[in-house]
């Protein structure tokens, strides 16, 4: 039979395996067609986006001239016409900055994303800012006096000039500032952050409206502040006769206007944008040595950035030298796009894997060529478009997009998994008949085998009628052999199994009985802030704490009593509950603790507990109310740990002793009330049993009445509750993820001050 099943499918299988490699043959050419055409598009659509660049920052230079003549014929008609009658008030660096720490001052001062400042982390941190003001940051020393108020009396109205300008284009102004040469720099909005030593005279763009005297523009670079791609544009602020009084400048944000979204394509989130710039060696060491003096704002921890670097080998160079290419001069990124979301690259590169690939894009962009190649970048395949979008001082200055080749073909990849999944289906296809050719062979071995899956197959059915609730569950058991031995094992299992719930289903009776018998709430008493709080370690435990209102005494008196029973469980849980029967049927028998609590012990040595005890914190307050006199304390303590008591006024701890046995060992012990009148008010009492400083945390060490009392010092100065929350919280913290071994019960008591 298996000869002739195999004669019949392997032919079958030849023929579909020839068709599988035309199939992949075909697959092979659409793939490469798609590839070629898709790259075809990628170019056109890169080169577009960067022909659209040079058009939008055309614009943008247009709107900046247009915004900074306005600024400056206002700036120079207040510095020489007449002095204002009217002052406005403008702060210096540190006023602002008082007013910003403060948090009043007559200017709204608010954390701004716009001019948010990237950190050394690489992340952002919003810089307050204030548009209701500008700040003056004085940079000269020596400046005159008389001098500088009455150029604060004449610029201070320019707020409203900076405030309509920048309402005008809102979304696209950063900064907007006045630099005049006897020494005051002016800014918009106001802010208190500038680097130490700031001398805004000696940055490019003032030394080159100055010297141009006319209004220039610089090329697109990332602000070294917010990292965003700003263009300064900069005019200089001229006097009677000509003579220089300043530069006033405007920073336009050209940040979205390079945004790799702006492609509207699918590989666009993962493109790349920089801006690049070409200068001959000599002067880019002037550059250099220009923004090593000047354009290197300080950071949070005092340093500058380094300057920008050329197009990289992936060769690591001193600041000084200059690139190695062959042409006679270096091309050099100005600013990356993304920086401001990759923040801790302080020195872009582009750092091709062949020096000739490197080469043909320099020479490209050194002659103002435009162009779209493909070259290996960081060990990663990359499609590079450039183009040129302004110019600086004469030299080019060229957007580069750079995007992987592997995003850019990912349609072409999906059209070949579509492929292989359709070719996979027709193979399946081709494994179905195989099946049913089969499917003979598996019913003779179904049927041969039915008489020994059976038993397995009735074992697993009543396996899922038991884990469903059925209890009465059985197997059939007509077999001597393993699988008779494994029915007649589950038979005896399910009714020790419905025995196992009927006990948990006791014990859970049997905790919320006991749970019944703790107090439901603190009594509310006047002078007395009072919390309890009980956690058992198993389903029932042998801690114990109640509250009972003795009338006895007067109508707001109550005893507080804290109790711990060897051991755990049902026992403990009896024990427990008897005791608590006893102390409140004798509370209010007049005569002393002692008395009391004798009797107690007599009955409880007669109950049929042998062999366990219950150590008992028996505490009575009285004169809670007193201002300035002492607290008196009645307590008895049988077997207890004393009573904890923190007195904030003086920062120390007492503790309430007594020196009685546990109840339930000496049927004819005599036990002594103890008194005491060293608390005061605010005082705090804490009553708890070993549970708390026996807790132990996962590397076996106790949490000590050390740590406890530490902790009530921290709480003290909250409610009672919220200090029993505190010392819980703590033990649950200490113990971590080991399981809890013992029953936590504290009572706290507050003392009203």
């Amino acid at each position: 039979m298996i000869v002739l099943l195999l004669t019949a499918v392997l032919p079958m299988l030849a023929v579909r395996a020839v068709q599988a490699v035309s199939i992949f043959r075909l697959q092979n050419r659409v793939a490469d067609d798609m590839r070629e055409r898709l790259n075809r598009e990628a170019e056109q659509d890169m080169q577009r986006t960067v022909d659209g660049y040079a058009h939008s920052l055309d614009q943008v230079g247009r709107l900046g001239h247009a915004l900074l003549k306005i600024q400056a014929g206002e700036v120079e008609q207040r510095l020489i016409g007449p002095s204002p009658r009217e002052r406005i008030d403008v702060p210096g660096v540190e006023q602002f900055l008082q007013n910003e720490q403060a948090g009043d001052g007559p200017w709204k001062i608010e954390p701004s994303e716009r001019h948010a400042m990237v950190t050394d982390a690489g992340e952002l941190q919003p810089l307050s800012i204030s548009y209701d003001t500008q700040v003056v940051y004085r940079f000269d020393d020596e400046l005159d006096d008389d001098a500088a108020r009455d150029t604060l009396a004449r610029l201070g109205s320019m707020t409203r000039v900076y405030r309509e300008l920048h309402d005008t284009v809102d979304d696209i102004i950063l900064w907007q500032y006045t630099t005049l040469e006897l020494g005051l720099h002016f800014s918009y909005p106001g802010k208190s952050a500038f680097p130490v030593g700031y001398k805004p005279i000696e940055k490019d763009w003032y030394e080159r409206a100055a010297q141009a005297q006319r209004a220039i523009s610089s090329r697109p670079y990332v602000d070294a502040s917010t990292g965003q791609l700003v263009i300064t544009f900069a005019q200089p602020v001229m006097g009677r006769g000509r003579a220089l009084m300043g530069v006033t400048a405007i920073d336009l944000r050209v940040s979205r206007l390079l945004d790799p979204a702006a492609i509207n394509t699918d590989w666009a989130d993962q493109a790349k944008v920089i801006v690049v710039a070409s200068y001959p060696a000599l002067e880019v060491e002037r550059r250099r040595q220009r923004a090593d003096r000047n354009n290197r704002p300080a950071r949070s921890d005092g340093t500058a950035p380094r300057p920008q670097r050329p197009l990289s080998d992936g060769v690591e160079r001193p600041p000084n030298v200059v690139s190695d290419t062959s042409f006679p001069a270096d091309v050099y990124i100005a600013a990356d796009v993304q920086q401001q979301q990759s923040a801790g690259e302080d020195n872009p590169t582009v750092a091709f894997d062949s020096d000739q690939e490197r080469a043909l894009v320099s020479e490209d962009l050194l002659n103002g060529v435009h162009g779209v190649r493909r070259a290996m970048i960081d060990g990663q395949d990359r499609m590079i478009a450039y183009g040129q979008i302004g110019s600086d001082e004469g030299r080019p200055i060229f957007a580069m997009i750079i995007a992987p080749t592997e995003t850019i073909q990912k349609p072409a990849e999906l059209a070949i998994a579509q492929v292989n999944e359709d070719l996979t289906s027709s193979l399946v296809n081709t494994g179905g008949i195989l099946i049913l050719l089969l499917l003979g062979v598996f019913l003779m071995a179904y049927l041969l085998s039915f008489q020994l899956t059976r038993p397995i197959v009735d074992l697993a059915n009543a396996s899922r009628r038991v884990a469903e609730g059925d209890l009465d569950a059985r197997v059939k058991v007509n077999r001597r052999d393993e699988l008779g031995q494994l029915g007649e094992a589950f038979n005896e299992m399910v009714p020790a199994l419905r025995d196992r719930m009927k006990i948990r289903e006791s014990l859970a009776v049997a905790m919320q009985v006991q749970q019944s018998l703790l107090p439901a709430k603190a009594p509310k008493m006047p002078g007395l802030d009072i919390a309890g709080h009980s956690e058992y370690c198993d389903e029932t435990g042998g801690d114990y704490y109640d509250f009972i209102e003795l009338d006895r005494l007067g109508p707001d008196t109550v005893a507080i009593a804290v109790g711990d029973v060897t051991g755990h469980g049902i026992a403990a849980a009896l024990l427990m509950a008897t005791g608590r029967a006893l102390i409140r049927s004798h509370a209010n028998t007049t005569g002393s603790l002692g008395h009391v609590f004798t009797q107690v012990n007599k009955q409880l040595c007669d109950s049929e507990f042998t062999g366990r005890f219950m150590t008992l914190m028996y505490l009575i307050v009285q004169n809670p109310g007193a201002v300035d006199g002492p607290v008196t304390a009645r307590f008895l303590s049988a077997g207890h740990d004393p009573v904890v008591v923190y007195r904030p006024s003086e920062d120390r701890f007492l503790e309430l002793e007594g020196n009685d046995i546990p109840l339930g060992i000496d049927v004819g012990w005599e036990y002594r009330e103890e008194t005491s009148d060293a608390l005061r008010p605010g005082d705090v009492l804490v009553v708890g049993t070993d549970g708390i400083w026996e807790c132990f945390s996962p590397q076996d060490e106790q949490f000590g009445k050390d740590r406890m009392r530490e902790v009530i010092r921290q709480a003290s100065s909250g409610s009672a509750e919220s200090i029993a929350q505190a010392i819980s919280t703590a033990c649950k913290q200490w113990r971590g993820p080991r399981e809890q071994n013992d029953d936590i019960t504290l009572v706290v008591v507050k003392l009203d001050a």
